[in-house]
């Protein structure tokens, strides 16, 4: 498919680069056939009101001048005779004779002829006496197109190989983003059908046995339906994260300014009760009067997933310290624990979505393996940042950085 892909992508800048290229060229040819032919006019103009020839032209900028090879002009009565030509005619008066024979069977005042191997402009101008048509060597110009053509065929030709080169590096660039995303997706899929299939064969199982035993009490099988309650509570947590994370990608998040400090303040009391029950010791210290521009109820999700986060992975008679401080225009909440710690393997992978470090043991705690993907969002969300430092044995230390105003 990437192929494929690529192979289009390639196409399609390389047609599209080579009809710019053409377009350049077609406009710098035709400019030039209409400057030379403007010179040319005014040239035969000249030769033919002043019945004296040119031997410059003055080129579009009025300083540069190109030599013109031959110019001439023969004068006719009304019958068609010869009266007289120029002086510096240089050709066989046979030629003449031709040239002039050629012009009147044509029956136009101005264009080309050609006579052997002279190629000429002309110019038929009314007189008092009949006519003078005034010529011009056209081979110049003749020269100067083929010139042109052959030059832009091969400048064009190593245009295009640099194109389809340039083609392919933007092309294999383009595909990069997409592959990811696309494996992101492939894995996001894998893992979401993998966390749904575990508590369907649990529910599953489990009424398979209740149904077997129908005529228990509903109290003797408490045990099996409470686990079918277990499992449908821990889905739908994870169908609640999962659109949470699908929301946040869409919806535009309402900001307001507010007391981070007396937000983060309140959940204290909460999460006592939850570290009391695991003898950890809990302390807040939060600098006061903090005010931010954001969106409060998420940035209390946020410190209610790494305060749970924290008391997981805290052990016994453990320490959580939760800190806020302000430096300048920027707020730094930091969460620390002396808990197991992370692996460094597993640090940058941390914050993918449904990746544990020990996923029997998440699983076991209910966790669904999005709770810091979701802290990720909401930090990117309020256009902060989102970083651990952790050391297996001694804890870890997450530090959020948000700006007060963006």
């Amino acid at each position: 498919m990437f192929k494929k892909l690529k192979i289009q992508l390639l196409t399609i800048n390389a047609i599209c680069l080579t009809i710019v290229i053409l377009i350049i060229f077609l406009g710098i040819y035709y400019i030039t056939l209409y400057e030379m032919n403007l010179q040319v006019s005014v040239v035969l103009n000249d030769i033919a009101r002043n019945e004296e020839t040119v031997s410059l032209i003055k080129g579009p900028s009025n300083n540069v001048k190109m030599v013109v090879s031959s110019s001439f002009f023969i004068k006719i009565n009304k019958y068609g005779k010869v009266l007289g030509y120029s002086k510096n005619i240089n050709i066989p008066k046979c030629d003449i004779t031709n040239l002039k024979n050629t012009v009147l069977k044509k029956g136009i005042q101005y264009g080309n002829i050609k006579t052997g191997h002279l190629r000429f402009k002309f110019l038929k101008v009314p007189k008092k006496y009949g006519f003078i048509i005034a010529f011009i060597d056209n081979n110049m110009e003749i020269n100067l197109y083929t010139y042109l053509i052959i030059s832009f065929l091969f400048v064009g030709t190593i245009s295009v190989i640099l194109v389809i080169i340039i083609s392919l590096y933007l092309a294999n660039k383009a595909i990069v983003p997409v592959k990811t995303t696309l494996d992101k997706q492939n894995i996001f899929i894998a893992d979401a059908s993998h966390e749904l299939r575990t508590p369907l064969a649990v529910l599953n199982s489990t009424l398979e046995i209740v149904v077997e035993n129908k005529d228990k009490t509903v109290h003797s099988q408490m045990k099996w339906l409470n686990n079918i309650q277990s499992e449908l509570f821990r889905m739908t947590k994870l169908i609640e994260d999962l659109l949470f994370l699908a929301r946040v990608k869409k919806e535009e998040m309402p900001m307001s300014n507010f007391n981070i400090s007396t937000t983060i303040n309140n959940t204290y009391e909460t999460f006592k009760v939850l570290t009391n029950k695991k003898n950890i010791e809990l302390v807040f210290n939060i600098e006061n009067e903090i005010i931010i521009l954001g969106n409060e109820w998420r940035i209390i999700q946020l410190i209610n997933i790494m305060l749970d986060n924290a008391i997981k992975h805290t052990p016994s008679n453990g320490k959580i310290e939760v800190c806020l401080l302000k430096h300048n225009n920027i707020c730094e909440l930091k969460i620390k624990d002396n808990g197991e710690g992370i692996p460094k393997e597993h640090i940058e992978k941390i914050f993918e979505r449904f990746y544990r470090v020990d996923k029997s043991r998440s699983r076991s705690q209910g966790g669904t393996g999005l709770g810091l993907s979701i802290a990720q969002s909401i930090v990117d969300e309020h256009r902060g940042s989102i970083n651990v430092l952790s050391t297996i044995g001694i804890g870890s230390e997450f530090h959020i950085m948000l700006p007060i105003t963006f």
